[in-house]
């Protein structure tokens, strides 16, 4: 299904029948969720047909839509993938380049050092050139 048609048929039921104002899953585990969504049945097809609809709050539609299919479909995607920031060795540096110490991994510098793992993760990646005041690159192993 094409993003146009899949908007449009979005657009059609709210104008049509409003927001959506509840969630409908008898389970709903969220307290006083602020918005609600439209979610389309299981084994139906995206269609102009309010019944084919139901309401629910984010969490609900998110674990509604999160079937088996779909789960064995991202552990394929993501199968083979190398976690480099989880499992490879990191040297810290000063300005100059000398390496004041090694880390296991980028988790374990993060922790240890109390400096952002994102900010340490864009040193190694070169979006920024430093993170806590020191230099950051990946061991060479």
């Amino acid at each position: 299904m094409k993003i146009e048609e899949y908007n449009n048929i979005h657009q059609w039921i709210i104008y049509h029948y409003g927001k959506a104002v509840q969630c409908e899953n008898i389970d709903c585990k969220s307290i006083k969720p602020k918005r609600f969504e439209w979610a389309l049945k299981r084994g139906n097809e995206y269609a102009k047909d309010i019944s084919l609809y139901i309401q629910l709050c984010p969490s609900c539609h998110r674990k509604y839509d999160f079937t088996e299919s779909l789960r064995n479909k991202l552990i394929k995607s993501h199968a083979g993938v190398p976690k480099p920031w989880k499992e490879r060795p990191i040297n810290q540096l000063k300005k100059d380049g000398v390496v004041i110490r090694t880390f296991k991994s980028l988790t374990h510098a993060s922790s240890e050092l109390k400096i952002s793992l994102s900010g340490i993760a864009n040193a190694l990646s070169g979006l920024s050139k430093s993170s806590g005041g020191y230099r950051w690159e990946y061991k060479n192993v």
